[in-house]
């Protein structure tokens, strides 16, 4: 048992990959006598489905058993993965067919109910890159592969110890006193670009490729569909996505939104730098 305190939650990791997890979780490491919400992996050798079936995807098939919802994920029509979530996600059981990329795949699912676990507390999981510059949070977000872990580096490099990775792919966006903070989670995506750290968020800045640089603010009327596209819900848990718009919409009146189109250069960062300043966000 791995204790962790992530984003203000206290999670108990149970898992087969200790090693990874001690690893992956280092800065994260806490503790306590009552954890906020107990994560357990397991690897077994064949996961038989049990319960009522309420809902059936092609790749999925969504059960209740024992008050509990249960998701049964399906790979060439066999299961190969459950999750299981009870009392408003403060327990999640993962089973996962085999012992394959087993970290790996206990890495994802656990991310999987981290981030149902953070919505459903009223927060909010977007994918950009996030960082702290001068004390305050900007997140960088974009669809995969448009530069936005590159743009933070950028940032990085040029303006040295005054920036901090907060997380390179999946931050948390917490309301503290009806303000929007970012936290650090060990769920980097493919890198391991993430700290025990968190910010006030001043700034989403989403990203655009263009053979020039220029940035603008947008409305939070025109940022909307930004965030609908570039935040975390489960296709499985109706509340969970009323929960996440709801959050979604409550950003939109705390924080400020902007469209840089960009070049990959030290020219980008310092136009959407130069922006910020003017409008006393940094």
């Amino acid at each position: 048992m791995i204790k962790t305190e992530i984003a203000k939650i206290k999670i108990a990791l149970d898992s087969e990959s200790t090693g990874f997890w001690a690893e992956r979780a280092a800065e994260y490491v806490s503790d306590y006598d009552h954890p906020d919400m107990t994560i357990r992996c397991r690897a077994v050798e064949e996961i038989i489905p049990c319960g009522a079936l309420r809902k059936k995807y092609t790749a999925a098939r969504i059960y209740e058993q024992d008050g509990r919802t249960v998701i049964y994920n399906l790979e060439g029509g066999n299961v190969v993965r459950s999750l299981s979530f009870a009392d408003g996600y403060s327990h999640a059981d993962i089973e996962l067919k085999g012992t394959h990329d087993l970290a790996l795949r206990e890495y994802v699912a656990a991310n999987e109910a981290f981030n149902n676990r953070v919505i459903f507390g009223g927060g909010i999981i977007l994918h950009s890159s996030a960082i702290r510059a001068g004390g305050k949070g900007i997140a960088f977000s974009a669809l995969s592969g448009t530069g936005k872990s590159t743009h933070a580096r950028l940032w990085k490099s040029c303006h040295g110890e005054d920036v901090a990775y907060i997380n390179d792919d999946k931050p948390a966006v917490l309301f503290e006193s009806d303000r929007p903070i970012l936290y650090g989670n060990p769920w980097s995506g493919k890198t391991d670009i993430n700290s025990n750290i968190s910010a006030p968020l001043a700034a989403v800045v989403f990203l655009k490729q263009a053979p020039y640089n220029k940035a603008e603010e947008i409305s939070p009327a025109d940022a909307y569909f930004n965030l609908l596209e570039q935040t975390y819900r489960p296709y499985y848990d109706g509340d969970i996505g009323r929960r996440s718009i709801d959050s979604i919409e409550r950003l939109l009146d705390k924080t400020r939104f902007y469209v840089l189109q960009c070049s990959i250069s030290a020219e980008a960062v310092e136009t959407i730098k130069n922006l910020l300043e003017r409008d006393n966000v940094l």
